[in-house]
């Protein structure tokens, strides 16, 4: 068995990274950006948002899948706005007794520490624009 890849698994495991930024007055709308490396260099593996920002109103959720991107990553709006909103990630599709799926909030910790770091983001001007999400999680 390889070290970095499970029997039943075409692809290596990898560790993605989500970066959402939230902006707008209702904090609600949405750009992400899921990435890896490959060889030390950034990959872009899918982006939503990236034109014009997406709403994502409380308790909906909205799913990135193509790309460079192996199974479907449903990101989901479970509460509140900013800082304190709470996302939850379902990368892959969840079934009983088997491995190849992953779930987590981005207000949990993992066993190396937080899924999720949260910082403001600011204008030219130094004002509040909106919070940015910098997440990572494995998968394959």
């Amino acid at each position: 068995m390889n070290g970095y890849k499970l029997d039943t698994e075409v692809n290596e495991i990898s560790s993605y990274q989500v970066l959402i930024d939230i902006t707008r007055d209702d904090r609600d709308q949405y750009e992400v950006k899921v990435q890896t490396l490959v060889n030390g260099v950034e990959m872009e593996l899918a982006t939503l948002g990236a034109t014009a920002p997406v709403p994502l109103p409380q308790g909906r959720s909205f799913t990135l899948q193509g790309g460079g991107l192996p199974k479907p990553l449903q990101i989901t709006r479970v509460d509140d706005s900013g800082c304190n909103t709470i996302l939850e990630f379902t990368y892959g599709t969840p079934a009983a007794n088997t491995y190849n799926w992953f779930v987590f909030r981005s207000d949990r910790e993992g066993d190396v520490g937080k899924y999720c770091e949260t910082e403001s983001l600011s204008d030219d001007d130094g004002d509040y624009r909106g919070t940015r999400f910098d997440c990572y999680f494995p998968g394959y």
